[in-house]
């Protein structure tokens, strides 16, 4: 699961970045202040939820332990290449 919640943000976050600072700082900032900050931003985020990873774990195994319950680990496939066909709705 680490390597899952770190790899989103570290992708996500990146972009998220990117886009925020030059749409919100480009020609207000200087370029290399501007990657610099970019970077910087990116880098703080990241390292939040390596931090909070611990924390994450903790909150997870709790709720799966109150609910009994664990929907993503039965009969789920993880490929995000396949795509499947739309499941029936019971009524």
């Amino acid at each position: 699961m680490w390597t899952r919640l770190v790899g989103s943000t570290i992708a996500g976050q990146g972009i998220n970045t990117v886009i925020f600072y030059i749409i919100g700082l480009y020609g207000i900032l200087p370029r290399d202040v501007l990657a610099q900050g970019i970077l910087m931003g990116w880098f703080l985020k990241a390292a939040v939820e390596v931090i909070m990873t611990p924390v994450t774990y903790v909150v997870v195994g709790y709720l799966k332990n109150v609910e009994r319950i664990d929907y993503y680990d039965y009969k789920t496939n993880f490929n995000p290449f396949i795509i499947m066909p739309p499941r029936d709705v019971e009524e």
